[in-house]
């Protein structure tokens, strides 16, 4: 049997644009909120501004998805970081969102290479 056979559906090959864009969009959505939330998970400094700044960036679409369910989320622990529950909660909701606009952004050079 071939050795090759069994990595060429992790390289992408024959996988559509949308799909590649999907996995693009979610990876970039992942590594936004990552180096967004690492400043203030690093710092010891809870009157950061830079580091509330990026915080604030990070929590923006998870703050509107407690909104929407009505959930109380604490976005602070104690030192004044993201809690793990937010932490996890922005990682997700970002990464989402990116699927998303990855989605989106797939269709339409799909539909333009179509042309």
């Amino acid at each position: 049997m071939n050795g090759s056979k069994g990595i060429q559906p992790l390289a992408g090959r024959g996988w559509s644009i949308v799909r590649k864009a999907q996995v693009v969009g979610g990876l970039a959505g992942a590594l936004t909120t990552v180096v967004l939330l690492a400043p203030s998970i690093l710092s010891d400094n809870p009157e950061d501004f830079g580091r509330l700044a990026a915080l604030g960036i990070a929590a923006v679409p998870a703050a509107c998805v407690c909104r929407l369910l009505g959930v109380n989320l604490q976005f602070l622990n104690e030192r004044g970081g993201p809690s793990v529950a937010a932490s996890w909660l922005m990682l997700g909701t970002n990464s989402l969102l990116f699927l998303l606009a990855g989605t989106g952004m797939g269709w339409l050079l799909e539909r333009v290479r179509g042309r």
